[in-house]
């Protein structure tokens, strides 16, 4: 999880301050987005978005609790969140990515190679094999990737 500062800032700042990191990352001037998230994101801040964004593109395809819970190794309470928000339209903005983007459909192609496969053992020679197995998978579904 990650971690603010238990002294907030005012709101007016605090909004400043958000509103600036928008307009920073959202710019159509910044050429090296990936290498500007890179640089500001911590390793835990990329895996927390990045399993958000997988529980809403599993909810976005139907997916159950249990797996979602199983596959992401994340609470339940996590996703009855995040689903709260999805049926509120909270997130119309992604949705409508997920939609649009052609980048996504080699998410959603791999995301389902993850999911149809066995889960992963913890370690050792079968996660390996199993890590080949999908890759080359991939390389079948998306032969220019």
């Amino acid at each position: 999880m990650t971690h603010i500062s238990k002294h907030p800032l005012p709101a007016k700042i605090m909004e400043r301050i958000v509103k600036t990191f928008m307009d920073s990352i959202t710019s159509p001037h910044i050429i090296d987005r990936r290498g500007v998230l890179q640089t500001l994101l911590t390793p835990t801040e990329k895996i927390m978005l990045a399993k958000r964004l997988t529980v809403i593109a599993m909810l976005e395809r139907d997916r159950g609790y249990e797996e979602i819970e199983t596959r992401l190794n994340v609470s339940r309470s996590t996703i009855l969140r995040l689903h709260k928000k999805y049926d509120a339209d909270f997130f119309k903005p992604i949705q409508r990515v997920f939609k649009k983007q052609v980048g996504w459909g080699a998410f959603f192609t791999t995301l389902e190679l993850l999911l149809t496969g066995p889960l992963p053992s913890r370690a050792g020679p079968s996660s390996r094999r199993r890590l080949g197995d999908i890759k080359t998978r991939r390389k079948l579904l998306l032969p220019g990737d």
